[in-house]
């Protein structure tokens, strides 16, 4: 089995919309895959989290440390509030909806 600080998200659209689109479809699809892990048993609410944190950003953070300086939520401390890094497990306000930034 593949451990999830292995496995990153990119993409290679040229467009925002693009990117918006493919990165939507994976967290809905890493959230449903989650979600059903911590159902079954097989993970803890909190190491699901963990998991798709790491796999939605923390662990492109680790493999290229310069992205952290130009990330948007660096540049002023009012842009935190409008994090986009929300992890969403069960659709919004469900049992797992979490901040992942």
């Amino acid at each position: 089995m593949m451990p999830p600080s292995r496995i990153l998200w990119g993409s290679d659209s040229s467009t925002a919309e693009g990117v918006y689109g493919a990165t939507e479809l994976t967290r809905r699809c890493l959230a449903e895959v989650l979600t059903e892990k911590v159902a079954a048993g097989n993970l803890c609410e909190e190491d699901a989290l963990r998991i798709g944190r790491q796999i939605l950003r923390d662990n492109a953070l680790q493999l290229f440390p310069q992205l952290k300086e130009r990330l948007w939520k660096h540049k002023s401390p009012s842009a935190t509030r409008y994090s986009c890094h929300a992890l969403d497990i069960n659709g919004p306000g469900g049992k797992f909806s979490r901040f992942a930034a």
